[in-house]
């Protein structure tokens, strides 16, 4: 999957039919989109509700998450992205942000690598 690609899916919702982002300077009412550019490590699924102001999350199986790598959660048009500080192989995982919205176990989640400078053969 290209990083473009990547973007796009986590922006599902927000990004327009055209594939671009429609930006209005004066609108002080939409949600500030801020995304580090990263490859997709592994799709990961909620196994709890999350509310906002955790800085927990719990997943059916995080053996693959690292500790430094972030999570990405989307769901309807709300998307949120953080560091994982700790708990990466366990099934809580430790995030630096708290989450700004509360999300479900329908959201979709993906650990990623903000480290682009690696070899892609063994990366999907």
């Amino acid at each position: 999957m290209s990083a473009v690609s990547t973007i796009l899916r986590t922006l599902k919702g927000v990004v327009n039919t055209q594939g671009s982002l429609d930006i209005a300077v004066q609108d002080q009412t939409s949600d500030i989109v801020d995304y580090l550019l990263c490859v997709q490590i592994a799709d990961l699924t909620l196994s709890a509700d999350g509310s906002i102001d955790d800085t927990t999350i719990s997943v059916t199986d995080g053996s693959g998450v690292v500790d430094g790598t972030y999570v990405c959660i989307q769901e309807d048009t709300r998307a949120f992205q953080a560091k994982v500080l700790s708990g990466g192989g366990t099934n809580t995982l430790t995030l630096d942000t708290p989450l700004d919205y509360a999300f479900t176990t329908s959201a979709l989640v993906a650990n990623r690598n903000p480290s682009l400078n690696v070899d892609g053969s063994t990366l999907r």
